[in-house]
């Protein structure tokens, strides 16, 4: 349907299968920034049909993931440059996954 020359849109057609997003996250420690990451899973599962992939470099057990355990989303943890870099490079022609986590850059670097 058109107003005029205009196409009409619904905002409930806003998100789906084409739409990206790209975002940092930043705040200090305790805030809820891995807890809202881990949400995107919820996301990319349901616009998507894809769940999300977490890379997780924080120096804790499960690479800092234990406040998402219950959300079930999939984890890698790579202990160097070298398999993050694969990890990034694998991800280049990945089709299983619809959103990736990176957290955290910090102890990432």
């Amino acid at each position: 349907m058109n107003a005029g020359p205009v196409k009409v849109h619904n905002t409930k057609d806003l998100f789906n299968r084409e739409t990206r997003f790209c975002n940092l996250v930043f705040s200090e420690a305790k805030r809820g920034k891995t807890t809202l990451a881990g949400s995107l899973d919820r996301f990319t599962k349901k616009y998507r049909g894809k769940p999300t992939l977490f890379i997780a470099c924080e120096a804790a057990d499960g690479g800092g993931t234990a406040t998402i355990m219950e959300m079930g989303v999939d984890y890698v943890m790579p202990q160097n440059h070298s398999e993050l870099k694969g990890i990034i490079d694998w991800l280049k022609t990945d089709t299983k996954y619809g959103g990736v986590v990176f957290d955290n850059l910090t102890d990432g670097v």
